[in-house]
């Protein structure tokens, strides 16, 4: 499991997610610390994420599914994965989740 965001790239995570919210962010990580932000193209993007494999694919750029990591955000403060966001793990992908508590962040990989 990939170590939390930390100096440079968590202010870049914490960034993002406070841009986007009250909808929730979403993205990549990849292990040279790069964030690659997705569209969220869920129906209700404040409490769910959805997003498209084609535009997955087109940002991967060769990248090997092992180095990254798919994140997103539960800007409403649930710590944690939701039931939505196990059923919907991808397998063989490292997942994370980003809260905003207290105006930081906190990062709970499942």
């Amino acid at each position: 499991m990939p170590l939390p965001p930390e100096g440079a790239v968590h202010d870049a995570m914490r960034e993002t997610v406070l841009r986007k919210a009250p909808r929730e962010a979403v993205g990549l990580l990849t292990n040279d610390g790069r964030i690659i932000e997705l569209s969220n193209l869920a129906s209700d993007p404040g409490i769910n994420f959805e997003i498209s494999r084609a535009e997955l694919l087109e940002k991967l750029t060769g990248e090997e599914l092992e180095e990254l990591t798919l994140w997103h955000s539960h800007p409403s403060g649930g710590v944690g994965p939701s039931r939505t966001d196990m059923q919907q793990k991808i397998p063989f992908v490292h997942h994370l989740v980003v809260t905003i508590v207290d105006n930081d962040l906190v990062y709970t990989y499942y």
